[in-house]
């Protein structure tokens, strides 16, 4: 998943309009819905993206490749290892 989607599922479960994010970005609307359309062809600047990430109290991350599978099961709250063992959720549920 891209960054330009990730901002548009964070947005989403936030349940956060346009509008809001205009408000508290100071980007205009109408280049908020340009930007995180899924047909977008914008090639957005860092300010705009990092400013929408704020807007969404979220930060962005570059990860190196070779770690990348390691943090996606660590946002997942599954535990880095095997895959039979439980998450600390579940560990803590359990």
């Amino acid at each position: 998943m891209n960054l330009i989607e990730q901002l548009r599922l964070r947005r989403a479960n936030l349940q956060r309009t346009q509008e809001y994010l205009s408000e508290t970005t100071g980007i205009n609307r109408p280049r908020i819905a340009a930007v995180l359309s899924p047909n977008s062809k914008i090639d957005a600047r860092v300010s705009t993206i990092d400013a929408l990430a704020a807007g969404l109290d979220a930060e962005w991350v570059l990860v190196p490749r070779h770690l990348i599978l390691d943090v996606n099961r660590l946002l997942q709250g599954k535990s880095i290892g095997p895959d039979n063992v439980p998450s600390a959720m579940e560990r803590l549920l359990g």
